[in-house]
């Protein structure tokens, strides 16, 4: 859908919407939100296979059950006017490990605001900042269509996406309070750039959009700020998969147990997948195995995680079970312990997002940036 592009031949716009404050600085680490509702978002926006869509119905939609009754989540994508190719609709196949990408630095543009204005406020976003903040490559040192045509899918996708979240009402059984109801984002304007599809649609060079209400919800949804690395976004979307995916989740849960275990994350191997969005080949796992720990391994390497290590358990028969890939080897390796450290300059990152001015304090008037401070 996004593969071939033709260029205009007339002068560029005029208008033009300069790039980001937070881009121009060029930081090593972006603000993101490590709320649950984040969280469970980027893994249900993971891979189109998340949503289901029913015959002859206008829409797709995801659901999940938040942990420890915290209530439940449902995205739901509107496909009214969308192009359908064999029953399918080619938008949601946009929906991968690019799209959270878009997703994350669309979150940190929001929350990295200098103007003094509360990040849930409509602002213009130059589709550039996306394609910066995540370090795409350019060509002749100005990015390609087709990555400027892709960012305007994934902000196209999201604007029609509804994410709804509701909570069942322990005295009123059957009924359910809705905390939030709100599109991922709004488009408010758009300007359209120099490029056209072969369709004719024009990708556009900027937006002004508005992030959705559940950016702005409390505690224990959304409250807590996480610096995240650059170089997670960075990764390649296939090559770099695990180690992409691996980074993003531990990052933000470096902050959710910062108060608790001082950063360090412990998990089985288990559990650590299936928050990650890492689904394993069960019919080759030990490739799972291989890409696993390579990924940790480039994580530690590349300054996104500290030191890492697993707690083999002291029977050295279950050992050589999972050297040897025996029978049953992957359901022992699946329930050992991991244990992950934020990285050394953890600190510096956070006292970097604290001191840059960001609009924290200033969401839907919660005190972000003081709950980062005193933990």
């Amino acid at each position: 859908m996004f593969d071939h592009f033709t260029e205009l031949k007339e002068e560029r716009h005029q208008c033009r919407i300069p790039l980001s404050m937070l881009v121009a600085r060029d930081p090593t680490a972006v603000a993101l939100d490590s709320g649950i509702v984040f969280q469970y978002l980027c893994r249900m926006l993971m891979t189109h296979h998340n949503f289901v869509m029913r015959p002859g119905a206008h829409f797709a939609t995801c659901h999940q059950v938040l942990p420890k009754g915290k209530g439940e989540i449902t995205l739901t994508v509107r496909l009214t006017g969308q192009p359908m190719n064999n029953g399918r609709c080619e938008l949601v196949h946009v929906l991968d490990d690019r799209a959270i990408d878009t997703l994350c630095a669309i979150v940190a543009l929001a929350l990295g605001r200098t103007d003094g204005c509360p990040c849930s406020e409509p602002f213009w976003l130059n589709i550039d900042d996306i394609l910066a903040l995540c370090q795409r490559e350019k060509s002749h040192r100005a990015y390609i269509p087709r990555q400027r045509a892709l960012v305007t899918a994934h902000l196209l996708i999201f604007a029609q996406t509804y994410i709804s979240l509701h909570r069942c009402a322990s005295d009123s059984p059957g009924y359910a309070h809705i905390l939030t109801y709100s599109p991922i984002i709004e488009l408010m304007a758009t300007i359209p750039g120099k490029y056209q599809l072969p369709d004719g649609v024009l990708p556009w060079i900027a937006c002004q959009i508005r992030v959705g209400d559940w950016l702005n919800l409390k505690a224990p949804f959304a409250s807590l700020y996480a610096p995240v690395s650059r170089q997670v976004l960075k990764y390649h979307p296939q090559r770099e998969r695990y180690a992409k995916r691996l980074g993003r989740y531990l990052s933000l849960m470096f902050r959710v147990n910062k108060r608790h275990s001082g950063g360090v994350v412990k998990r089985r191997m288990r559990v650590l997948l299936e928050q990650a969005g890492i689904k394993p080949d069960m019919e080759h796992p030990e490739r799972t195995r291989h890409m696993v720990e390579s990924g940790l391994a480039r994580l530690a390497g590349d300054g996104v995680i500290g030191h890492y290590m697993v707690a083999q358990p002291g029977d050295r028969h279950l050992l050589e079970l999972v050297e040897q890939c025996a029978r049953g080897w992957w359901d022992i390796y699946a329930s050992w312990l991991w244990t992950v450290a934020p990285p050394e300059h953890y600190e510096l990152w956070e006292a970097e997002i604290r001191d840059a001015g960001y609009a924290l304090s200033c969401r839907g008037g919660s005190s972000g940036s003081k709950s980062l401070a005193s933990s």
